[in-house]
């Protein structure tokens, strides 16, 4: 007896707006590697891929649309996921303090965080959790870029940007002449202070949970870090 078998001819594809599919949206990330955008100059959507074998420069860099969710390291465009509730809690918590600190004592300069664009060469353009720049220096910060080290940078690991935090970034930063380096590890509840001596950062001191941790940079600032975490 013959089997008849029912072959199903729908399409396993539909056509897309990607107006609606962006969802208002600069920007659809499609992989760690391509990005879907907007391009104002082609007038178009294009799609950029990142080659992990070529070197790309700030020129590169200011072609990817706003807030897209890479940082430019020793010449990669490295893509950098979204931190987790912790990482944006315990962010918030430090700007938090240390603002309020600054108001209050009236220091004046500028502190920034992420996504703010400092840049060091066109090789070099990150974007730390937080920055200050003291107000003898503000004249560095611009509505693009921070031009140049700023007087304190600190990170708040995660596992994706661990090893750029304290391998790649920690030489620029100590090679431009950042002062003063914070390493804020949420799941130990720990911060690591690290100084620069001859433009290399130098561990000064690590702090649990429930102790002071002391700024060199910012006169005067001691934080609880039982207050952050």
């Amino acid at each position: 007896m013959p089997i008849h078998m029912e072959i199903n001819t729908k399409k396993f594809y539909e056509k897309v707006d990607l107006e609606k599919l962006i969802k208002g949206k600069n920007y659809l990330l499609l992989s760690e590697q391509a990005i879907l955008f907007w391009h104002e100059k082609e007038q178009s959507y294009v799609v950029g891929k990142i080659d992990p074998k070529k070197r790309y420069t700030q020129a590169d860099y200011e072609q990817l649309p706003e807030n897209a969710p890479y940082q430019l390291i020793n010449y990669q465009l490295v893509y950098m996921p979204s931190p987790f509730n912790k990482h944006q809690e315990v962010s918030g918590e430090l700007h938090f303090l240390i603002k309020a600190y600054i108001k209050n004592a009236k220091l004046g300069g500028r502190l920034l965080y992420a996504p703010a664009d400092v840049y060091f060469d066109e090789g070099n353009v990150y974007q730390p959790d937080l920055f200050f720049v003291s107000e003898q220096r503000k004249h560095i910060v611009t509505d693009k870029y921070t031009y140049g080290a700023p007087d304190l940078v600190i990170e708040i690991l995660s596992e994706s940007t661990m090893h750029q935090d304290y391998e790649e970034k920690m030489k620029v930063y100590g090679n431009y002449g950042v002062i003063e380096y914070w390493i804020v590890n949420v799941e130990k509840a720990s911060i690591e202070i690290y100084h620069n001596e001859n433009g290399v950062m130098q561990l000064a001191e690590q702090v649990a949970k429930g102790s002071p941790i002391q700024s060199k940079v910012i006169e005067g600032l001691v934080i609880n870090t039982g207050e952050i975490f």
